[in-house]
């Protein structure tokens, strides 16, 4: 009885990621011209969200999920131009909510479709990477992913869904890592653009991670190692 309930439960997922996901995507960003918000421009990013009016929150949430598929789209961009248009508070919530969602999509799109769809997503260098991954999974790789660039927190959200790695196990590595990156980007952004307070805050969030982030250093260079290592043996062996 509990496996049939688990297959009815699996289907309803495969429907929402295939079906009801792009459906609300096409709905909130129909009638508008999306070149400018996947610039590096952070004023055209700016504009093109303002002149979405009520609907600028969403559309930059639905723009930061379209950011997670399609690396190297400037995510980081996005959220530094959301904090100039939302303000700090704002910004970080609203990018934090984005990213939490975009890669919990990744972790179960492999954890209901399996490894095949990736094939359909990725190139050969990330499928490489995403298996190397999945044999090293952990809280230190899922966290500190998201500060190497390149999308390689994506790539981790695709391996843990292929392992044992509960989702609440994901999550509690990949949560506190987005709070801390949108809250630099959203303090980068209305630094800028808002309230010169916010160049304080920035300032100090930097500098404390810097005094206590020593043994997190060592730790993030040993990912950014990995993944190089993961990319030269792609290139060695193809």
């Amino acid at each position: 009885m509990r496996a049939k309930i688990r297959q009815r439960i699996k289907i309803i997922a495969k429907v929402l990621l295939i079906v009801a996901v792009p459906t609300v995507v096409s709905y909130v960003i129909s009638g508008t011209n999306l070149i400018p918000a996947f610039s590096f421009d952070t004023e055209a990013i700016k504009s093109y969200l303002m002149a979405t009016g009520y609907r600028a929150p969403l559309v930059y949430i639905v723009l930061q999920l379209l950011t997670i598929p399609l690396v190297p789209v400037p995510s980081v961009v996005l959220a530094t131009a959301a904090g100039a248009l939302f303000g700090f508070r704002a910004a970080t919530l609203y990018t934090t909510i984005a990213w939490i969602i975009g890669t919990s999509i990744n972790f179960y799109l492999t954890r209901f479709l399996g490894r095949p769809v990736l094939k359909k997503l990725l190139s050969l260098e990330e499928l490489v990477m995403v298996d190397k991954f999945a044999g090293r999974i952990g809280w230190k790789l899922i966290f500190f992913t998201w500060f190497v660039p390149g999308g390689t927190a994506d790539v981790a959200a695709y391996a843990a869904g292929l392992t044992q790695m509960t989702y609440g196990q994901y999550f509690s590595a990949a949560f506190p890592a987005t709070v801390i990156l949108s809250i630099l980007t959203a303090a980068a952004g209305a630094a800028i653009y808002i309230n010169p307070i916010f160049t304080t805050i920035f300032t100090v969030a930097a500098a404390v991670g810097i005094v206590l982030g020593f043994k997190m250093v060592l730790i993030y260079k040993l990912v950014t190692g990995l993944v190089e290592k993961i990319k030269r043996n792609y290139r060695t062996s193809s």
